[in-house]
């Protein structure tokens, strides 16, 4: 299950590339997931990186709960569109995406998605 999701990675760079260009994705998750991924590339973290396991999982969960924002701002049929892939494949994401995005403390995801919205 995870090796297909890890499989789909170009597939799902392609993807997001798509929905940050999509007009029918709002504005505000679009920069919710751009931010998550800059976040991810600088050096500088909240949780330092060198920190075994914790180190990593905050950039996991942030980009879990980005793509998940974006997907739902997307909708399902939006999302599939622009998939390259097998659609299996994409709802599999889909799903680790959002059991990713249920590990954020529910008070910190009420305000990402106020935020968001």
């Amino acid at each position: 299950m995870l090796q297909e999701a890890a499989m789909a990675l170009p597939n799902l760079v392609k993807l997001l590339y798509r929905l940050l260009r999509d007009d029918r994705v709002a504005r505000r998750p679009k920069l919710f997931a751009a931010v998550a991924v800059g976040y991810v590339m600088l050096p500088i973290d909240v949780v330092p990186d060198f920190i075994p396991v914790i180190g990593s999982v905050d950039d996991i969960l942030l980009v879990a709960t980005a793509l998940h924002v974006l997907f739902q701002s997307a909708g399902g049929e939006v999302v599939e569109e622009l998939w390259d892939g097998d659609g299996d494949v994409v709802a599999l994401i889909a799903d680790i995406v959002s059991w990713g995005a249920d590990l954020v403390p529910r008070p910190v995801r009420a305000a990402l998605q106020r935020m968001t919205q």
